[in-house]
């Protein structure tokens, strides 16, 4: 269970020609603002939609710097900055972990961002899309199993709409972002709600 249903997160997360020299600050400059973005007080709120080589699904992500809850039909989580709750509907538990960095930054946007910012070579490309600007983040390591991201960014209000990771084995996450606004989230949102899963489900420590 854990398995996939990190592979599910990690598509959460964490998206032509590309002009070089100058343009690779321009490139860091539209990243920054975007990260800005995730940087209110009280959080941020969002729904995505992702999808993958094995179908497509749907749901909520709430974020407060590190911390973050995920609700989807099939996926509920929840992390307070220090624990992990994951509930998957194909197993019916809820495990407990403590999240790796890399974990994390497979789960929460604002951490895959400023994570990726100085893991990757960051290029601004070319589009012909009105109101889009377009990032290619390649990792900088070449023992990756990302191949590289492709991140969208409106260019009025710098939210993220769509972020594509291809991988390196030809696999594929693709996800888009609406309703993308701030929030005023309690510490309290992000710990684990027995209310949110069917009545006696386990709960597996793995910590």
């Amino acid at each position: 269970m854990k398995t996939a249903a990190i592979r599910h997160i990690t598509a959460i997360m964490l998206m032509g020609a590309i002009t070089l020299g100058a343009s690779a600050q321009s490139a860091m400059k539209t990243l920054n603002a975007a990260i800005k973005r995730f940087e209110t007080p009280g959080g941020v709120t969002a729904d995505y939609v992702l999808a993958n080589d094995q179908g497509s699904t749907r749901g909520t992500i709430d974020m407060k710097g590190k911390n973050y809850r995920i609700m989807s039909n099939d996926l509920k989580c929840w992390y307070n900055g220090t624990t992990q709750w994951t509930y998957s509907s194909i197993s019916g538990e809820v495990c407990i972990t403590v999240p790796t960095l890399e974990e994390m930054q497979m789960s929460n946007p604002y951490v895959a961002l400023t994570t990726l910012k100085k893991s990757c070579k960051i290029y601004k490309v070319n589009t012909k899309t009105k109101g889009v600007l377009v990032l290619k983040l390649v990792p900088k390591a070449k023992d990756q199993q990302v191949k590289h991201i492709m991140v969208y960014i409106k260019t009025d209000s710098y939210a993220v709409t769509n972020v594509n990771f291809e991988m390196t084995d030809g696999s594929y996450y693709r996800t888009t972002i609406t309703n993308f606004k701030e929030a005023k989230h309690s510490n309290a949102t992000f710990n684990y709600d027995s209310k949110a899963v069917p009545k006696g489900t386990e709960v597996v420590d793995l910590r």
